[in-house]
């Protein structure tokens, strides 16, 4: 079983400047995101899911990624995308 997460979080406030009233990116901002560790999110998702999803035995592989929300989905907010697909 494969089990490949996206985490898409949130820019920091600092990496925005309002121009005319709209928040704009910043010419210098965060380009990862780095407030948290990868692999405690994955734990975190792992420990969540399993027996729920899967059995942890049958994991034979794990990928993982942080992106920003992009700026369309600001107002959702962060959230995580899971995929599973067995052999």
């Amino acid at each position: 079983m494969y089990i490949d997460i996206e985490f898409y979080m949130m820019r920091c406030k600092k990496d925005y400047k309002k121009v005319k009233g709209v928040e704009v990116l910043k010419d210098q901002y965060q380009k990862y995101p780095g407030k948290k560790d990868t692999d405690n999110m994955v734990k975190f998702v792992m420990d969540a899911a399993h027996t729920v999803l899967y059995d942890d035995k049958c994991v034979t592989k794990i990928s993982a990624m942080k992106k920003f929300v992009s700026e369309d989905e600001k107002k959702r907010g962060p959230y995580t995308k899971i995929y599973i697909t067995t052999i």
